[in-house]
C-alpha cells in the first residue's frame, strides 16, 4: 500500500485515488469477457476499487453547492440540485439510484436519516462523486451524518466522500468543542453496506455498527481514512452484534484522544476500532491501527487478522479478551502482521503488542509470520497470554485454549 494522510504532516499517506465518472464506468473486459457476468452493475477493478455502474432504470441525482439550485431537475451535472437534503429525497427505496455530489463543493449539511434500500446487491443504491476534484466535503458540526432508525436498510454504498464534524476540530474555524455525534449511526437492521474510499474525521465515533433494532450482516469498510474521533467514549469504529464484517485496506489513525484539548487526553475507553464479543466472521485485512488512545484493535469476537500495520498504539492488539467475554470462547488467525513502536497511555505505562484470552478449546487459534519491534515503552513483554484483566466477569470465559504462537520475529 502507498498511502498519504491529507491536511497533517504526520506520515502514514493515504493512497490517492484515481478520478473516475462513477455513474458512467464500463466494466473491464475481463468482466465483458464472461458471459454469464456481462451485466453486473457492481464489480472490482484491476486496482481493487470498487465500480458501481447504474440500471437501465437507475435514477441518477446530481448536487453542487457551487452551481445548484433545488429548483433544477438535479437529472444531469448541468441541471443540479443545490441541497443534499432535496437529492436525498428523490431516491427511491427499492430502486438501484445513484446520488451523486460534485467534487471540491463543501456543503454545511448532513446526509441526514437513510430509510432507503437498493433492489439487489448487484444494483444498491450509491452515494458517491461526480466530476474533477478533492472528494466532496458534508460539515456536519455536532449532529449525525448519518443516521439510521428502525427501518431496515440494505444494499447501499457511500463511496468517496469527506464527511467532518467540525465543530470538534481544533483546526476548524467553526470549533467550539461541543459534543460530537456520529459520521454514520448504524443502528437498523443493515445488510450489505460498503463504504469504500471515504474521509472521516473528528466524530465521537466515525462508524457505529450495532444491532440495537435488528440483525446486522454483510458490512464491508475498505479503503477509508477514519480519523481523530474524539471526545467521551470515542472511537474510530465500534461494532458490535454484526454477522460478518469486512475491514479491509483503511487507515485508522489517533482516534480516541487529543493533544489539543485538554479535555480529551487518552484514556484505557477509546480506540481506533473496538469490537465487542458479539461479532461473527471478522476480517481485519491490510489496514493501518496507528496513534491510538489505547487498543489499536480491540479484537473481543476474534477473526482473522492478517496483513495489517500496527504502528505507535499503546497496545496493538486484542484478541478474546475484555471486560466481558464470548461464551465459549473465540477462534483467532493473527498473521503477517507487523506491530512497530508504543506509547503510554497520559502517562500510564504500555507497550505490549498482543493479547490472547478466552480462545475456544478446538479452534485452533493461532498466530503466525508476525513482527513485533522496537517498542519503545519497555515495560511489557511484546505477547500477553492472559485469563482474563476482569476476574468478577469471568463467567463466560474459558481460558487459553488451543493457541499456537509460531514463526514470529521479536526484535528490541
Amino acid at each position: 500500500m502507498n498511502w498519504t494522510h491529507p491536511r497533517r504532516p504526520r506520515a502514514l499517506p493515504v493512497r490517492p485515488r484515481p478520478a473516475r465518472a462513477t455513474a458512467s464506468l464500463t466494466p473491464p473486459a475481463a468482466f465483458e469477457a464472461m458471459e454469464d457476468r456481462r451485466l453486473l452493475s457492481v464489480s472490482v477493478d484491476a486496482q481493487g476499487w470498487t465500480n458501481i455502474t447504474p440500471s437501465a432504470d437507475s435514477r441518477v441525482i446530481y448536487v453542487s453547492s457551487s452551481e445548484g439550485s433545488d429548483s433544477n431537475s438535479g437529472l444531469s451535472p448541468s441541471s443540479p440540485l443545490k441541497t443534499i437534503n432535496k437529492g436525498r429525497g428523490m431516491l427511491r427505496s427499492g430502486m438501484p439510484d445513484h446520488l451523486l455530489l460534485k467534487r471540491g463543493d463543501v456543503w454545511n449539511e448532513r446526509f441526514g436519516f437513510l430509510n432507503q434500500s437498493g433492489r439487489s446487491a448487484q444494483e444498491p443504491i450509491l452515494v458517491s462523486a461526480y466530476g474533477k476534484g478533492d472528494r466532496p466535503v458534508l460539515n456536519t458540526r455536532n449532529e449525525n451524518a448519518i443516521t439510521t432508525n428502525v427501518t431496515k436498510v440494505q444494499h447501499v454504498a457511500f463511496v468517496g466522500l469527506h464527511f467532518n464534524s467540525n465543530t470538534n476540530d481544533p483546526d476548524s474555524p467553526d470549533y467550539i468543542n461541543s459534543e460530537a455525534g456520529y459520521a454514520f449511526y448504524g443502528v437498523a437492521p443493515l445488510n450489505n453496506i460498503l463504504f469504500e474510499d471515504n474521509y472521516f474525521e473528528h466524530y465521537s465515533v466515525n462508524l457505529l455498527f450495532q444491532n440495537t433494532q435488528g440483525p446486522q450482516s454483510n458490512i464491508k469498510v475498505r479503503r477509508n481514512v477514519i480519523v481523530d474521533a474524539s471526545g467521551g467514549r470515542s472511537q474510530g469504529s465500534y461494532v458490535n452484534g454484526v454477522d460478518g464484517i469486512l475491514i479491509e485496506e483503511n487507515l485508522f489513525d489517533h482516534n480516541g484522544w487529543s493533544e489539543k484539548v485538554t479535555t480529551e487526553k487518552a484514556t484505557i475507553f477509546n480506540h481506533n476500532l473496538y469490537m465487542s464479543p458479539k461479532n461473527t466472521d471478522v476480517v481485519l485485512r491490510g489496514n493501518i491501527f496507528a496513534n491510538s488512545s489505547s487498543h489499536g484493535v480491540q479484537a473481543r469476537s476474534g477473526g482473522v487478522i492478517e496483513n495489517n500495520l500496527f504502528l505507535k498504539n499503546p497496545i496493538g492488539l486484542l484478541v478474546g479478551n475484555g471486560a466481558t467475554f464470548k461464551p465459549g470462547g473465540v477462534y483467532g488467525a493473527v498473521r503477517d502482521n507487523v506491530f512497530l513502536d508504543s506509547r503510554d497511555i497520559n502517562g500510564a505505562p504500555r507497550g505490549y503488542a498482543v493479547e490472547f484470552g478466552n480462545t475456544s478449546p478446538g479452534a485452533g487459534t493461532i498466530m503466525e509470520r508476525n513482527i513485533l519491534a522496537h517498542d519503545g515503552q519497555r515495560n511489557f513483554p511484546a505477547i500477553k497470554l492472559s485469563m482474563g484483566d476482569e476476574p468478577d466477569n469471568l463467567s463466560d470465559a474459558v481460558g487459553l485454549n488451543d493457541l499456537t504462537v509460531r514463526d514470529n520475529i521479536v526484535y528490541n
